[in-house]
């Protein structure tokens, strides 16, 4: 993908769709697209790619932190990251594996937090934020899951990392009463998250077009975008204390 179609992405989101920050869906991403959330303003949360699968081979997992590593030395100059992704997206909880994954990022950069994206209830913290895929809204039930019932700490950030998507596939082309509920769903959601002060934004799967359930699900107001890029977007505070600020390396 061109450095221009990169860069326009960026402009979607911070323009266009008024997001504030953007998860790059666990995989490397184009420099390109973050020198361009870096002259936008638009924060990013980035992660190491992997998708469920956590193995105890000890080459796989030498290779999840040379992932760390390389994510983190690629892009650590960039001001517009906010949040490293140190776990495999919705993996189970392996305590060995995400200490130094947790370890390893915070010797590399101690300016900045880490995150470790998850979809069930009770997951041990071993990151700085909890992070966690919220797809508890139906239509017709509370938008967002007790974050009591789903975390045991009290203190730590709180941030929704996808919601909605799948749970109502709808289409561009749809009747206008769908795309209006699908977009209603994202602002419910969004509601809930500004009436709560414990959780720190809410991130909507996803940006531009994917393939759900046969079907094509889309962020809301976003009709058609010149890119498959599968990102989350998010309005949100984005309050989490940040105790850590980045900075340039040299």
């Amino acid at each position: 993908m061109p450095a221009n179609v990169q860069s326009d992405d960026a402009r979607i989101l911070k323009e266009g769709l008024g997001v504030n920050l953007v998860r790059t869906s666990h995989y490397p991403q184009s420099k390109h697209f973050i020198d361009a959330c870096d002259k936008s303003g638009l924060l990013v949360f980035t992660e190491i790619p992997g998708w469920q699968h956590v193995s105890k081979d000890e080459e796989w997992r030498k290779i999840v932190l040379q992932n760390v590593e390389e994510m983190i030395l690629q892009n650590r100059n960039h001001p517009s990251i906010i949040l490293w992704g140190v776990r495999i997206n919705e993996s189970n909880d392996d305590d060995e594996l995400y200490e130094m994954t947790n370890n390893l990022a915070r010797n590399l950069d101690p300016t900045r937090q880490t995150g470790g994206v998850r979809c069930f209830a009770g997951s041990r913290l071993l990151e700085d934020v909890y992070t966690y895929n919220d797809f508890n809204y139906r239509g017709n039930n509370e938008p967002l899951a007790d974050v009591k019932k789903i975390t045991r700490s009290k203190s730590s950030p709180y941030l929704v990392t996808e919601h909605n998507g799948h749970m109502f596939p709808t289409k561009r082309f749809d009747h206008e009463e769908k795309r209006i509920e699908h977009a209603l769903r994202h602002f419910r959601v969004l509601n809930e998250m500004y009436g709560n002060d414990r959780i720190s934004g809410a991130i909507g799967w996803c940006m531009s077009e994917a393939e759900t359930k046969s079907a094509i699900t889309v962020l809301p107001i976003c009709s058609v975008l010149p890119s498959l890029r599968l990102m989350h977007t998010v309005h949100s505070r984005v309050n989490f204390p940040l105790w850590k600020f980045p900075r340039a390396w040299i």
